[in-house]
């Protein structure tokens, strides 16, 4: 996984012990600053990440990481040179 992949699991972390936290619980609102990029871009996960138990987001990040992980695979694979053996 790249660099920027795996700051975003560690922001869908973030945003889902925001989420989960008791000031959120007793506030509403959740607090600003503990992600690597703008929390605006996890507004549509964060209806998902209300719902998921802390075994679940894990394995939901573990998923993402493993296609991630593939595409970028098959990706390199894809951009290869390809080398042809010409047999005499």
């Amino acid at each position: 996984a790249s660099e920027e992949e795996a700051a975003r699991a560690y922001d869908k972390m973030m945003v889902w012990v925001e989420l989960h936290s008791a000031d959120m619980q007793q506030t509403g609102q959740m607090k600003t600053g503990t992600t690597n990029f703008d929390v605006g871009d996890y507004v549509d996960d964060i209806p998902d990440l209300k719902t998921l138990s802390q075994d679940e987001l894990v394995q939901m990040l573990r998923r993402e990481g493993r296609s991630q992980a593939a595409a970028n695979t098959a990706a390199a694979l894809k951009a290869r040179p390809r080398i042809s053996v010409c047999a005499k």
